[in-house]
This record gives structure tokens, C-alpha cells and sequence, in this order.
């Protein structure tokens, strides 16, 4: 068979085995109940029980009648399944129907053919049943509230890396629920449960299933895909992937009486589409009879067996790819970083997507993608180790070729059996597996230890002079950016950074290198064996619709980003993918451009300068004088203690499970911040270098980013339904605008392992903290920080006179001198701690911040004359003491010293 009619047979299997359930949805909105051919689906697909032979019994799991209906209804916008001969099932048309993709979707429940038992064994394995529990479970009623149950958000349930138990363990217990609603930004946070009537519940059901059918044929929903790209399995499948992420992301999976619903049907029918291609290429790769596998699926004889091939990547040198290689030209440094943070999920998406092409797999066999990292689910034949090992020297010949081997994507297989997926305590097994796995792998990049290895130094030849943008690597003759000697790597960086600043070129489109058009935006490197395309709307992208019929066109990426509206559907027709971020444009307010005065000219709409947004948080006076440090914030965190989040989040451990909470933690950073930054004013100076996965790294101006730090923290806190046991830590830098941002990466690096590094009386690791200004509080005491900064502004106000440098009430060299009266009380405090320095007039503090501030406030008012004056004078006095003295310098000395640096940067001329 031809790879390209065996990949498009298996992204069959996997469209039967992803919308096997797809009746769930049709069943909830009352899409077909007056469709006369329901109650004959019943007999054909739904599983009938009684008690004795006069017994009329009942229907279970009636959604499979409904699943039949909605694929007849989504047939005229998928690829050709009718006239055609889709291998490997029956056309649809035809009059043999008994192995129709529609049949091998709807009979997961009452399965006879091979086919069958390929969709309803991968069903099984993803929802983690054992032979007893599914038999239980496909004999089940449906729950009475299973049209107005919503999916519990398992976040909340988690008790904390040391925990021996859940926080919750009754489902009434919970106190939120995912929004029922198609995906967008608002759509991800969790909100209180409440209940809900039957029509209210059919109702939102309705809307989704709108929202996929499209009310309107060509105009939304699944019409919405260009119809040139039905002629390319692959290609549509990856948009559909997008569409039904977006309807089914918060449709509970589990309907049946008994169930808990705390799996979404999107995870849900991810993971069974993985596993049944996997499964129906591991036998037709074999020459299997398909009699004896659906028998022995039927009786799990061969569970045991290792039918899975589990292909994990992982991006080597991150950090170093991102931040390292030392430039002699700030020219283009904010374009080139984010460009660099985008190359980054790029090579990784072009990294597994050249795993599926060469394994003939279907883009849903990608279960994981985040960071930098993925997870694959492949046949573990011969065939596929084979492949995977000529991807794997692929991509090792390319980083060797282009990066001197700096960097890497390491490959790493593992196999696994069904029964590894559903066994008590196995799958928890293959996640060990995955990771030692994937170390190994790292520590092999290159094959540098094998008889083949290549030589360990490495030819360098630079007869041009080193790339001006990163002097690790060469120029390239004849290539230069702006006049600057550069590498095709790093003007590919560059590029792709100016194109992802420009809202009009939100798509990629990834072609083959032997069959790439030539356009503008095409970047200059082959990137193992594919070429990419910067481009902009639908019609542009339109234009190449041969490319798309003839296979030359792989993926199309929509990049755009979620705006202002919280609840706008990011669904356009394309397959969303996470590489574009919110970085920080000119606009059309003069008077905030005054800030930018002597620097270069930004036009509106084009990305601002680290230089332009340096400025961004000076102060325009009254008399014109702009005020304030001018310097950048960075902010650098993760996600406190992730593995144990994966490891011992409670309930049993199933494929679905883990790749939902996958899915979550990572659509926190790639589709709730970028909306946070685009609907807050004072968010949208912001850089976004990256976030996704579990950490994320922020450029800006100091204040800005020091304040979307706690707004950051509080947003998180919502997303994990409020659960103190999940958090993240952050550490935070300021520089000048021209400092090498690698240094100033090391500086955030630094002050987040300082956050990390929290612990309480007893040494033990509190995390949850934000380090900052040389400080650590952790964020359950941020409160103090802003209560220090309201006192400090207080007194700035209108408290005290004084001369034209003191109007504001407090001086900058009284501001300096309670910062020193803060070090003394902190080396106090830290006397016993290892090292410390020990300074006996510390002990003095006090007496010398009582001395200091009765001195100023006499140099600013005067000598009291009178009574009155005096008593005034006191009040004022005992107020700076109450305030900066009990309050500030003894109670939170930590919080009071942020809050010191934060009014002294923002009032520095």
C-alpha cells in the first residue's frame, strides 16, 4: 500500500474513533429526537437488557443511536467517504454498510466487526475499564441529570504533593464547574455550580451542537474548513481536531448512572482516536486476521501484548536557543527574541509532525504538545521503530548542520500494552517509564556515544565573519538583516518575529521542502524536509488550494490571538496552534508618546522598542517633566511541584485524564493570558517572550510587569478553583533597556530559584512565593506589600509642604533612610541563620528611624511657634511612626522594603 493511502486509511480509523461519541452531544441538544430513523439506530448500535425472558428490558447508552444521525448530518463537509473507496472501511453509499465508518463509530457500545472492536477496545483502554467495571458500565442507565450535569474541575480535588487524600471526594462536594460553552477565554475559567432546568441545559447543548454542524452549510462550524483541504485527509483532520477541541472541551464525557464527570469528551475521544489507529495499524502492518483480533479483542487475551509505541520529543537547550549567544548588534534584539521564543514551538510542531508523516499517522495520534515537548501514540511495530529512528537522524543532522549541535529535539520510544493503560496502578508505571525514558534520550542526542557517532569536534568554518545576531554561529555569505552579517537561522528568527507583530499575518502554512511555493514570507531554512510560510488572511492562504489537494501543503496554522472579548470562539476554519504570543504595539496617543521623545519613530500598530518600552511607566507632571526609572521589568515563573500535580492528582490515573490535565495547565498560559494582556490597557506594554506549558517569561516596563505579576497570581488562583495547593512561583529583575537580556534572564533564573527556595520554621519548602528587589514573600502576604505601598502614597500626598524637591511630602533621601533602617532589621533578623553577618548597631534601628523621622519632619515644617503647631507636628510624627515603623519596618519589613523600592524607582528623576 502507498503511504499516502495507508496515512489517509488511518486518519479514517481515527475520525471513526474520535467522533464515536459525538451522539452524546446530539443526544443532550434533542438534535434528532424527531428523527424517525432514531428508534431503528437503537436496535442497531444500543446494547438491550432484561431481567428474564418476559421482561421487556431497555436500551443503554442510547447517544450511539444519536452518533449514527450526527455523522449522516456532517457527511457533506467531511473528506469523500461516499463514491470513494475508503480503505479501510465500506463506502458509505455502498450497499455493504456492515464496516462503514459511521457503523465502526456508532457500535463502540455493541461491537461485532474488527473494525468495531478496534473503536470500542480503544474506548475501554482511554477510560481506564477493566473487564468487570466496563461490563457493569455498558449494562447502565443513564444518569437521570446527565443532560444537566456539568464537568467538575478536577484542579480542586488535588491536595498537595505531601497529601494522602483528596481535598473532595463527592461530586456534590465540588464547588465549581466548567461553563458549558464553546472554547474561548472565558470559557476556561471555572465558575460556583448551580443548578440548572432541562431546557436550560438542552438549550446550551444546542448551541454546540450549532457551533460544530454550522447553521449556515459553508458559512460556520465544520463548513467553515477551506474546501480544498477535504481532498488531504491529514490536513482536515487537523482542522476538525481544532473544531471539536473548541465544542467538546467542557462536554463531560461520562453519562452512564454511577459515573463522575471528570473527563471532557474532547480529552476523552482524543485519546481513543490515538489508541484505535494505533491498534488497527498494529494488525494490518502484521497481516493479522481481523476474525481472530476481534475475538481476541472481545476476550482481551491480548491485552498484555505491547501493541503501543509511545514516541516522546523534547526541545534540548530551551533557555540557551531563547536567551544565549552573545549579539554585537541590539538591531531587531525584540523581533529576534520573539522570534526565537516562536522557533522554538515551531520546530517542535515540525519535529512531530515530520513523526506522523513518516509513521503515515493522524495528527490526533499527537496527544501531547506543550513547551517544547510532545507525545505521540504509534503502532509498536518494526515498521514504526524503523521510522522513528530515520526521523530521529534527521533531526540530529539538521541541529549538527545548523547549530553545531547547541541545541536538540531528542526521540524516545516506549512501549506499552492495553493492560499497562488500564490495570490498577500500571499506568502510573508507563508515566515512570516515559520519563526515564525521555533522560535516557537527552543524554544520547547526537549518537555521540555509538559506533557511528559523528566526530566530537566539529568542523566551523565562518569565512563571512559570525551572525551579528548570535555570534555562535556563521553568517552566511550574502546574507544580511538590515546590514547586519547574519546566520539563516537567526534571520529566519527575525522574520518570523516581525510577522508574528503583524496582525495581518496570523497564519503559517507548513509545505513540503520539495513542493514549497515561492512567496513572500517564506522562510529561508528547510526544517527537516519542511518549508514555512508566514502569509495572512483566508483568502491569501486560499491561494494555495492546489497546494492543499496535491498534499504539498502538510498543516495550516491559525496563529491568532484571543482579544479583549473574553467569550470571542477562536474558531476561523484552521487548526490553532499556540506559537504567536501578545507582544507590545505604537499607538495613537500623543501624550504618551511624549514619553518616547528622541527615541526612533514607531509607526502605529508596529511592535515597540525594549527602548520605547522602557519608558512606558515614566510620569508626565504637571510641568511637563517626565519622572521615573526608566527600565524594564522581567518576569520569569512555573508552576510549583507539576510532577506531583500529574502524579497524585486523585481518582484513577487514565490516558484521557493525564492529557486533559495537560491540555488545562498549558490553555492557561496560551489562551487566558494573552486574552488578560489584550483586555487590560495597562497590561498591553507587555512582551510575552513565552508561556505555555507550566512556566512563562514577561518583558515590560518594571511597574507594569511587577503589577500583572499579582494580577497573574489571581487569575491562576480562579483557574485552579481556588485551591491553595496549586500555585506558582515567580522571580522578578530590572535593567536598563540595553542590558544583554541573557543577563537579564540569569537575573530572573535567579530570583525565581530564590522564590523556590522559601521555606517556613520547621525548613520545609513553602514555594508559593515571588521574590523581588532582593526580597521573598510569599503571595498569601501580598496584601501587606500593597497595604505598604497605600501608606507610603499616603504620605506622598498632601500629608507634609515643604520646597519643590519634598511637595510630594516625603523626600527621596527620607525614603533612602527608611530602606536603611529596613537592611538593619533584616540582618536582625537573619543572625541566626548560617553566615550571617552579625552588625551589633543593628540593634539600634529603631532608635535611629524615631530620630530620623522627627528630624525631617522639623527640616520640612519648621520649628513649632505655638501650641497648635506642635500638636500638629506630633500627630505627623506619630502617624509616620505608626505607619513606617510598627507597621512597616517591625511587622512586614519585607513587604515595606518592596513597597520603599517601588516609590523610589517610580519617583527618580
Amino acid at each position: 500500500m502507498k503511504r499516502g493511502d495507508l496515512h489517509d486509511a488511518s486518519c479514517r480509523v481515527a475520525f471513526a474513533a474520535f467522533l464515536h461519541d459525538v451522539g452524546k452531544l446530539a443526544q443532550r441538544a434533542k438534535a434528532f429526537d424527531a428523527d424517525p430513523r432514531r428508534e431503528a439506530n437503537q436496535q442497531l448500535y444500543c446494547p438491550h437488557h432484561r431481567a428474564h425472558a418476559q421482561d421487556p428490558g431497555y436500551f443503554t447508552h442510547l447517544h450511539a443511536a444519536d452518533t449514527a444521525l450526527a455523522l449522516d448530518a456532517l457527511e457533506p463537509h467531511l473528506p469523500e467517504l461516499l463514491s470513494a473507496d475508503p480503505f479501510p472501511f465500506a463506502p458509505m453509499a455502498s450497499a455493504n454498510v456492515t464496516d462503514s465508518v459511521v457503523n465502526a463509530a456508532a457500535a463502540h457500545h455493541k461491537p461485532e466487526t474488527f473494525l468495531q472492536w478496534v473503536v470500542a477496545t480503544a474506548d475501554r483502554i482511554a477510560s481506564g475499564f477493566e473487564r468487570e467495571a466496563w461490563t457493569k458500565y455498558n449494562q447502565a442507565k443513564e444518569r437521570d441529570d446527565f443532560r444537566t450535569a456539568r464537568l467538575l474541575v478536577r484542579f480542586e480535588e488535588y491536595g498537595g504533593p505531601e497529601a494522602l487524600s483528596a481535598r473532595v471526594t463527592r461530586e456534590d462536594d465540588f464547588r465549581f464547574r466548567y461553563p458549558l460553552k464553546p472554547l474561548s477565554p472565558a470559557a476556561l475559567m471555572p465558575e460556583p455550580k448551580r443548578p440548572r432546568t432541562e431546557a436550560e441545559a438542552t438549550a446550551e447543548y444546542r448551541k454546540l451542537w450549532e457551533q460544530l454542524a454550522g447553521v449556515e452549510a459553508e458559512q460556520s462550524g465544520v463548513g467553515l474548513i477551506p474546501m480544498s483541504h477535504r481532498r488531504q485527509w491529514p490536513l482536515w483532520l487537523d482542522h476538525f481536531d481544532t473544531l471539536w477541541l473548541t465544542v467538546a472541551h467542557a462536554i463531560p464525557a461520562a453519562s452512564a448512572f454511577g459515573t463522575r464527570p471528570d473527563v471532557s469528551l474532547y480529552d476523552h475521544s482524543k485519546a481513543v482516536a490515538a489508541l484505535a489507529a494505533a491498534i488497527w495499524r498494529f494488525h494490518h502492518e502484521r497481516g493479522d486476521d481481523p476474525s481472530a483480533v476481534a475475538e481476541a479483542l472481545k476476550e482481551r487475551s491480548d491485552w498484555d501484548t505491547p501493541k503501543f509505541l509511545l514516541v516522546q520529543g523534547d526541545f534540548t537547550g530551551i533557555q540557551q536557543f531563547v536567551f544565549g549567544g552573545a549579539a554585537e548588534t541590539q538591531r531587531k534584539a525584540a523581533r529576534l527574541l520573539r522570534g526565537r521564543s516562536a522557533m522554538v514551538s515551531l520546530l517542535t510542531e515540525l519535529a512531530a509532525l515530520a513523526v506522523l508523516d513518516e509513521l503515515a499517522l493522524p495528527p490526533t495520534s499527537q496527544i501531547v504538545n506543550a513547551a517544547g515537548k510532545f507525545l505521540i501514540v504509534a503502532p509498536n511495530t518494526s515498521a514504526a521503530q524503523e521510522a522513528v529512528a530515520r526521523v530521529r537522524t534527521r533531526l540530529d543532522d539538521w541541529f549538527l548542520a545548523q547549530t553545531f549541535g547547541l541545541f536538540g529535539i531528542a526521540l524516545a520510544t516506549t512501549e506499552a500494552s492495553a493492560d499497562d493503560f488500564v490495570a490498577e496502578g500500571q499506568f502510573a508505571k508507563v508515566q515512570e517509564r516515559l520519563w526515564a525514558a525521555l533522560e535516557t534520550a537527552k543524554r544520547h542526542l547526537f549518537a555521540m556515544a555509538g559506533p557511528d557517532a559523528p566526530a566530537p569536534v566539529r568542523a566551523a568554518d565562518f569565512p563571512a565573519g559570525a551572525c551579528r545576531f548570535d555570534g555562535r554561529l556563521p553568517a552566511e555569505a550574502g546574507l544580511a538583516v538590515d546590514g547586519e552579517p547574519a546566520h539563516p537561522l537567526s534571520a529566519d528568527a527575525i522574520a518570523l518575529g516581525e510577522a508574528l507583530a503583524r496582525p495581518e499575518d496570523r497564519r503559517l502554512l507548513v509545505f513540503r521542502a520539495d513542493g514549497a511555493p515561492d512567496a513572500a514570507g517564506l522562510l529561508r531554512l528547510d526544517y527537516f524536509g519542511y518549508r514555512v510560510l508566514a502569509t495572512g488572511s483566508a483568502e491569501a492562504t486560499g491561494n494555495f488550494g492546489e497546494f492543499a489537494a496535491d498534499g504539498r501543503l502538510r498543516r495550516a496554522f491559525d496563529l491568532s490571538l484571543p482579544g479583549a472579548d473574553a467569550a470571542a470562539v477562536p474558531w476561523h476554519g484552521y487548526s490553532r496552534r499556540a506559537i504567536a504570543a501578545h507582544v507590545p504595539v505604537a499607538g495613537h496617543d500623543p501624550e504618551a508618546n511624549r514619553r518616547f521623545d528622541g527615541l526612533e519613530r514607531v509607526e502605529p500598530g508596529r511592535l515597540l522598542t525594549f527602548e520605547h518600552l522602557a519608558r512606558c511607566d515614566q510620569l508626565i507632571r504637571a510641568d511637563a517633566r517626565v519622572v521615573g526609572v526608566e527600565a524594564l521589568g522581567v518576569l520569569k515563573g512555573d508552576i510549583d511541584d507539576l510532577g506531583a500535580l500529574f502524579l497524585k492528582m486523585p481518582g484513577k490515573p487514565t490516558f484521557a485524564r493525564y492529557a486533559e490535565l495537560s491540555r488545562r495547565v498549558n490553555a492557561f498560559f496560551t489562551l487566558w493570558v494573552p486574552h488578560r494582556l489584550a483586555a487590560e490597557p495597562a497590561f498591553r506594554t507587555i512582551y510575552t517572550v513565552f508561556a505555555g506549558g507550566d512556566d512563562f517569561f514577561f518583558i515590560g516596563p518594571w511597574r507594569t510587569v511587577r503589577r500583572f505579576a499579582q494580577a497573574l497570581r489571581e487569575d491562576f488562583r480562579r483557574y485552579v478553583a481556588d485551591n491553595p495547593a496549586i500555585h506558582f512561583s515567580a522571580g522578578y529583575a530590572m535593567a536598563k533597556p540595553g542590558f544583554p537580556v541573557r543577563q537579564l534572564a540569569e537575573a530572573a533564573e535567579e530570583a525565581l530559584e530564590r522564590a523556590k527556595g522559601r521555606r517556613d520554621a520547621d525548613e520545609k519548602p513553602l514555594k508559593d512565593a515571588f521574590a523581588l528587589y532582593d526580597s521573598v514573600i510569599g503571595w498569601s502576604d501580598w496584601g501587606r506589600v500593597e497595604e505598604m505601598m497605600d501608606r507610603i502614597s499616603h504620605h506622598l500626598g498632601d500629608e507634609l509642604g515643604g520646597d519643590d524637591r519634598e511637595r510630594d511630602g516625603l523626600s527621596s533621601g527620607y525614603l533612602y533612610s527608611l530602606l536603611r533602617f529596613a537592611e538593619m532589621k533584616r540582618r536582625l533578623e537573619a543572625r541566626r541563620e548560617p553566615n550571617a553577618r552579625i552588625r551589633p548597631a543593628d540593634a539600634l534601628w529603631r532608635s535611629h528611624f524615631f530620630y530620623q523621622t522627627r528630624r525631617f519632619v522639623e527640616r520640612v515644617h519648621g520649628r513649632a511657634r505655638d501650641e497648635a503647631a506642635r500638636e500638629q507636628q506630633e500627630q505627623v510624627v506619630q502617624k509616620m511612626i505608626q505607619d513606617f515603623g510598627h507597621e512597616g519596618l517591625s511587622r512586614s519589613v519585607e513587604a515595606f522594603r518592596i513597597a520603599l523600592f517601588d516609590q523610589l524607582y517610580a519617583r527618580r528623576d
